[in-house]
């Protein structure tokens, strides 16, 4: 008996994907090659370059621009070297911690970037495209990349997340009543005090979960491994 082929490896729709989703699949304004994104607060502010100080986007239609950003290879801004920080996925995003209230739809060019990493890149020059809810978003997210997602109290209730890659993805405190995670990875995420009534996890991987005897109650479905 010939043995059996190896499982084909798992592919996810990047982050991005998703947002140009959410945002209705608009094509690239003139001028610009490539799509980013940015999470930031409510108020459209996120960190300052290193200075104390809130930076704050601009609504959609308008850019930004840094004529002294300084090309070093580093994807983060600081005083010195300027330029706006563009994440790639969501973990390029996750680091100023706002999460998943509002995101930015960025347009820019390669040609503009001053320096990257595999999260994220520094750019001299963006157009903010779009404002996305991030619940709007995140409620497409079935067989997404959501991987080290900061998502700590994150109203998810009813979400779509079947089949999604959430491994180290911060979900404490999360709402994720009545969502639909079959199937999704959630090995090693954080799963602390999140709210999972009705949800569904049939399949669902939770290595290395200490899921409460009360989560237990909670959800619906058989997960693959459960600790």
């Amino acid at each position: 008996m010939s043995p059996a082929a190896p499982a084909e490896p798992k592919t996810y729709r990047p982050f991005l994907d998703v947002i140009l989703d959410a945002a209705g699949n608009p094509e690239l304004p003139a001028g610009y090659d490539t799509w980013g994104f940015k999470i930031t607060r409510p108020d459209l502010r996120t960190c300052g370059r290193g200075n104390g100080e809130r930076f704050r986007w601009p609504w959609p239609g308008n850019t930004v621009t840094d004529e002294h950003t300084v090309i070093n290879g580093e994807p983060c801004p600081t005083s010195v070297t300027g330029g706006f920080c563009i994440a790639k996925n969501l973990a390029g995003a996750a680091s100023g911690g706002y999460g998943h209230a509002t995101i930015l739809l960025l347009a820019y060019r390669l040609a503009d970037v001053a320096g990257e990493d595999a999260d994220k890149r520094r750019v001299s020059h963006c157009l903010v495209a779009d404002v996305v809810a991030g619940q709007d978003a995140y409620r497409k997210a079935a067989r997404a990349d959501l991987a080290r997602a900061y998502l700590a109290g994150a109203y998810l209730a009813g979400a779509d997340l079947a089949g999604a890659y959430l491994a180290g993805a911060d979900l404490a405190g999360a709402d994720l009543a009545g969502a639909y995670l079959a199937g999704a990875d959630l090995t090693g995420a954080d799963l602390a005090g999140a709210y999972l009534t009705g949800a569904d996890l049939t399949g669902a991987d939770l290595t290395g979960q200490q899921v409460t005897d009360q989560q237990r109650a909670q959800f619906r479905g058989e997960p693959s491994w459960l600790s």
